[in-house]
């Protein structure tokens, strides 16, 4: 495992000296510095030791004791002494209470484990999630950047012209409030773009004014099975799923317990003990013992109606979280095949207003337009680019959300 880690470090190490940053990159990394993570895992180690009392349950018990005694009675006679001894005790049969115990840990541990797992994926979820945010903000801030940028020469523009006496004063001024308008949104582009930095780097682990260069993602995400596949691959798969079917189990195997409550418990006991001093001697001892309970103040009783009852609470919760996940898997299908549509729409889009701007720019060339007809036919090209790029990003976030929730794994 440490040389696994190991030549994962070194490939995120190269890429950083190839100056991008990948998706891979960024999971790795957070693989190794993320805090959420490395919880997760001391959870999961936790689990796996607690399996260890496993076999405790069925085991003898074995224990060593001893001690000096002084007693002095009131006459002056004084007694010393030492005892040493072996003792070992060992139930033989309790309703078979020790056996389900064992499955009772077992299964809480897998559950643990299932939490910490859970908790990586979500992590490895939130990463992406903010890998994708960071580029969709830094393609909004270059897209704000352009559109301020030719809103500044159609201000100067309307200026010159209405210095000239061409236009008049209102649509000089309704220019101006267009140009702050971009200027306004050019800096919330500037503070999302830096949001989103920030919220990258603390995502993987790294001081949040970490500098970022983040590669140009340009592969589209494909899901082309139908929501009936992924809502049977999130039945199987999915971690809140499996917690909530274990949880029926572990309230089954707790019912169980309670019921062999009403059973008596048989044990063998077996001691062996020197004494020094005034009575000196060895003794052994051996003894079989039965306890059967009468009257507990109806705790066993109790016990088993709260297990039966956290039973079917666990039944039900299961079942809820069925009917929530087929939805879920729906709607999230059905979001992502909508942007999809809408990316096929945004790029026609992009395409017709790149092709209409080459007209105007080789009309204006010859001097059949002017200069704003062109400047409107660049901005309305950057619009169309803006709108095929936030398409994709909701592409590429609900292809995360379908595969986490299908049980997917990042790492």
């Amino acid at each position: 495992m440490n040389k696994i880690r190991a030549l994962v470090l070194v490939v995120w190490i190269s890429s950083l000296s190839a100056g991008s940053l990948t998706l891979s990159d960024a999971l790795a990394e957070a693989l190794h510095r993320n805090h959420g993570i490395g919880l997760a895992r001391l959870e999961k180690d936790q689990a796996a030791h607690e399996r260890m009392r496993i076999p405790g349950y069925v085991l003898p018990r074995l224990s060593a004791r001893g001690g000096v005694e002084y007693s002095r009675t009131d006459g002056g006679e004084e007694h010393r002494g030492s005892r040493a001894g072996l003792y070992l005790d060992w139930t033989l049969f309790d309703g078979f209470a020790m056996f389900y115990s064992q499955d009772l840990t077992d299964m809480q541990s897998t559950q643990r484990e299932l939490r910490a797992r859970e908790a990586i994926e979500e992590t490895a979820m939130e990463v992406a999630a903010r890998y994708y945010e960071f580029l969709h903000a830094r393609t909004a801030l270059s897209v704000a950047e352009q559109q301020l940028s030719l809103s500044a020469e159609y201000r100067d523009l309307r200026a010159e012209e209405y210095a000239a006496g061409n236009v008049p004063r209102t649509d000089m001024l309704t220019q101006r409030v267009r140009y702050n308008s971009d200027k306004a949104q050019y800096v919330q582009a500037q503070q999302d773009s830096l949001t989103a930095h920030m919220a990258l780097n603390i995502a993987m682990g790294r001081p949040p004014d970490t500098v970022l260069s983040v590669a140009m993602d340009t592969t589209l995400p494909e899901v082309t099975e139908p929501a009936e596949y992924w809502v049977s691959l999130a039945r199987e798969n999915n971690r809140a799923s499996e917690i909530k079917s274990l949880a029926v189990q572990i309230r089954t195997t707790e019912k169980a317990i309670a019921r062999a409550r009403l059973w008596p418990t048989f044990s063998a006991a077996t001691s062996a003990v020197q004494q020094g001093g005034d009575n000196s001697g060895g003794r052994f001892t051996a003894s079989i013992q039965v306890d059967m309970p009468i009257l507990d103040g109806f705790s066993r009783r109790t016990a088993r109606y709260s297990a039966a009852t956290s039973k079917e609470r666990a039944r039900l919760e299961q079942e809820e979280q069925v009917q929530v996940l087929t939805g879920e898997v729906h709607r999230i299908w059905q979001e992502f095949h909508t942007a999809r549509q809408q990316i096929a729409f945004e790029t026609e889009a992009v395409a017709a207003a790149e092709e209409s701007l080459a007209l105007l720019s080789e009309a204006f060339k010859r001097g059949s337009v002017d200069a704003l007809a062109l400047r409107e036919s660049q901005m309305e090209y950057i619009t169309a680019k803006m709108r095929r790029e936030s398409a994709l990003y909701q592409s590429r976030m609900r292809s995360l959300q379908l595969r986490q929730v299908a049980g997917g794994s990042f790492f």
